[in-house]
């Protein structure tokens, strides 16, 4: 049994020294220290022994493991370490990566963000009309006939005929 785990040591090493990248080197791991794995499958016969070897073989193997993982460990590290060192090319003729053109303003974004959160509470967005009638713009208001806003040189008015669904507010 010493001699198996001593094999199942020496081949772990050369197979993990010699890897070259990470899905290979977890693929070993996988190999030699899963559910299946040979070093896994060597602690089983440890029930098997008779009880004055159990606790040297545990304790060799204990050790195996810890030299494994260690030496997996090692390896990752180097891996990891070279593709950080590992430099890309890069094409300095090749055409880079054009920004977006344009955007909405940034009242514009503004009044669109809290547009969205009034209508997700039930409100509804409505516009206001172009041309104010002198009844809501002053007269509602009470403003006087004679108050400043209603100048002539303040305030355009245009002769047209009432809408009859605001007549009723006449």
């Amino acid at each position: 049994m010493k001699d198996k785990l001593l094999n199942i040591k020496n081949e772990a090493i050369s197979l993990i020294l010699s890897v070259q990248d990470k899905k290979e080197l977890e693929e070993i791991r996988i190999r030699l220290l899963g559910r299946n794995g040979s070093l896994t499958l060597a602690m089983k016969e440890i029930a098997k022994l008779p009880i004055e070897e159990k606790p040297q073989m545990g304790k060799l193997i204990n050790e195996i493991k810890g030299i494994i993982e260690n030496t997996i460990s090692e390896k990752l590290s180097t891996l990891n370490s070279q593709l950080s060192t590992h430099h890309i090319a890069i094409d300095v003729t090749e055409p880079g990566i054009r920004p977006p053109l344009g955007h909405l303003h940034l009242v514009t974004q503004a009044i669109e963000e809290i547009t969205f959160i009034f209508e997700r509470i039930g409100f509804t967005r409505v516009r206001y009309p172009e041309i104010e009638w002198d009844w809501y713009a002053f007269t509602a208001l009470n403003f006087p006939e004679n108050h400043p806003a209603r100048d002539e040189w303040e305030t355009f008015f245009i002769d047209e005929e009432t809408h009859p669904k605001k007549a009723q507010y006449y």
